[in-house]
């Protein structure tokens, strides 16, 4: 597989009811990752099931592609929403200080601030379960290149 200008070759491996299985070769960077799998899985492959907009058939070479904005609107989502808690719930077990002086400061903004991440990275959870069912942030098939 190969990248084209304007997204990725992958290659059609399934289809049923408007949707079809398209299988996508690891590049070299994506290979030494690992972070799809922690490292587990020794297979090249990633497999995505999309709208088969093109009619495209078992064996057929299509070209997807996520918008650039898409993937930037994800990546903030998913880093910067738990580090922001992380952030306010150290700030905010400072303040708390003065209130519970059993415990120790940086002990109280360490636990404020994982406990807000935590928090954030449910918010992250919801949303993801909410948008799951639409294709915004999944790749699309731009178009049919041919038929192996």
């Amino acid at each position: 597989m190969s990248i084209v200008k304007d997204g990725q070759v992958a290659v059609v491996t399934d289809k049923r009811a408007g949707y079809v299985t398209v299988k996508i070769e690891r590049h070299t960077a994506c290979k030494k990752c690992g972070a799809c799998d922690l490292g587990l899985q020794r297979d090249n492959n990633i497999f995505f099931e999309l709208k088969n907009h093109v009619n495209a058939e078992i064996g057929d070479q299509v070209v997807i592609s996520v918008a650039g904005r898409d993937i930037l609107k994800a990546s903030l989502l998913l880093y910067v929403v738990p580090l922001v808690g992380l952030v306010l719930g150290m700030i905010l077990g400072g303040t708390l200080t003065p209130y519970i002086s059993a415990v120790d400061e940086n002990l109280l903004r360490f636990i404020v601030g994982i406990c807000l991440m935590f928090i954030g990275l449910l918010i992250v959870g919801a949303y993801d379960k909410r948008i799951a069912p639409t294709d915004r942030y999944k790749p699309q098939i731009i178009r049919k290149l041919s038929r192996d």
